[in-house]
């Protein structure tokens, strides 16, 4: 039985592509239970890439640094999100060129150490984590467990080749103004259902009130 929070769980769907075939998975695990779990990415991955995280310290150092060990982090490219989140004036999804997986996505200065071989180890694993969940769910017991109580960063428009910003600098760098959908603040939970496939529906638990 295994248990899988946030970036644990992607590991837990990675592992099926060990196995040749579903049957053999199934033969080692009986149940799978994945809490919090960006399957389809998170915003959080791009902010902490692009801009910074405070969490370190307010200091323009520490966030400077911050932002240094996320680019070489390849684990956290692969939590970018993969569905099309970067928006036109219009609410139209952007092509594939200007979306998070690609150097296309990090206009300007945003895209200052960005390292395109993590961008395409990110769409390699994007790609298996979409044909493994679909494959092993049929044949593990499994359970999504997911929050959707609390605004999540989903969607970003850009114009004039530029990314939407707040009025609030990090580390020199503005703060990415994204559109929020219902999530556990790092997982949007329709659009991380939508992205998987119809195969999870069925098998998740969606939290939207206080847990007991």
């Amino acid at each position: 039985n295994l248990i899988g929070h946030s970036q644990g769980g992607l590991l837990i769907v990675l592992a099926r592509t060990l196995t040749t075939r579903v049957e053999e998975f199934a033969q080692l695990v009986r149940r799978v239970v994945l809490v919090g779990c960006p399957l389809a990415g998170t915003q959080r991955a791009v902010e902490a890439l692009a801009v910074g995280r405070g969490d370190f310290g307010e200091t323009p150092f520490r966030i400077d640094a911050a932002r240094g060990m996320a680019q070489s982090w390849p684990a956290l490219y692969q939590m970018l999100p993969c569905w099309n989140s970067v928006l036109d004036e219009n609410g139209r999804a952007l092509g594939s060129s200007e979306q998070f997986t690609d150097i296309g996505g990090y206009p300007g200065a945003l895209a200052e150490g960005i390292q395109e071989d993590h961008l395409l180890r990110a769409r390699e694993t994007h790609a298996l984590l979409k044909g493994s969940i679909g494959s092993f769910v049929a044949a593990v017991e499994t359970l999504v467990i997911q929050g959707e109580k609390q605004d999540t960063p989903t969607w970003i428009t850009k114009r004039g080749g530029a990314l939407r910003t707040t009025g609030k600098e990090v580390g020199g760098r503005r703060e990415l103004d994204f559109a929020a959908s219902e999530g556990d603040t790092l997982v949007p939970s329709e659009v991380t259902l939508a992205s998987v496939g119809p195969s999870l529906r069925a098998r998740t638990l969606r939290i939207s009130g206080k847990v007991k």
